[in-house]
């Protein structure tokens, strides 16, 4: 027998806003501090500094002139 789930009725939306790229940079550094203080593999996290490295890229090349990120830039 399959379950599904079904949200409660009364739930909220989440605020979404805007962020700019430095308070995009600056949220994954506190990632970063976090996951290191919960003492993930030193590969995780460089993973992770990798793929941050590659969205700067993206976010200041030539194609993504913004200074701004949202849902539409990270999906």
């Amino acid at each position: 027998m399959k379950m599904r789930f079904t949200p409660p009725k009364n739930t909220t939306r989440l605020f979404v806003r805007t962020l700019t790229l430095q308070e995009f940079y600056s949220l994954h550094d506190y990632f970063i501090r976090d996951k290191t203080l919960e003492g993930l593999a030193s590969r995780t996290i460089s993973d992770h500094k990798k793929h941050m490295k590659y969205f700067q890229t993206y976010a200041c090349g030539e194609y993504q002139p913004h200074d701004k990120v949202d849902k539409n830039n990270i999906f």
